[in-house]
């Protein structure tokens, strides 16, 4: 892998934790969110984004300079683009559990399913929860 691909791969991994971000914020997931302050959350998210797309577009004319003339094809893109959402995603969901460790509730039998329960528990909680609700009694 070249330099441009490893930062291009960063790149999609920051602004896709940043649209996570935006998006748990505004569905109301708190144990998505790295910050409580749904404020603050907007506020870094979209500085985050802003941020990296400034530095990836702007910084060292990369997109005059190595972008246009050397590129990627659209299958490599692809691959690259779908590998950096799913770090973007893994550190996500990494982060946002350690921060809320200490507040991972127990899900009980009745929880809701699917991204809901990240209301009240953690990522790591609701996996471990959804595993036991599905071994036999």
């Amino acid at each position: 892998m070249t330099q441009l691909t490893l930062e291009y791969i960063f790149f999609v991994s920051v602004a896709t934790c940043g649209v996570l971000q935006i998006t748990a914020s505004y569905s109301n997931l708190r144990r998505l969110l790295f910050f409580q302050n749904r404020g603050l959350t907007y506020i870094l998210a979209i500085l985050a984004i802003g941020g990296d797309f400034g530095w990836f577009f702007g910084w060292d004319d990369r997109l005059a300079v190595e972008i246009m003339h050397t590129g990627l094809e659209g299958s490599q893109q692809f691959s690259y683009f779908l590998l950096g959402a799913i770090v973007g995603i893994v550190v996500t969901l990494l982060i946002s559990s350690l921060v809320h460790l200490k507040s991972s509730g127990d899900l009980g039998e009745d929880t809701m399913d699917g991204l809901d329960c990240l209301k009240d528990s953690n990522y790591l909680s609701a996996l471990r929860s959804s595993f036991r609700k599905g071994k036999p009694k």
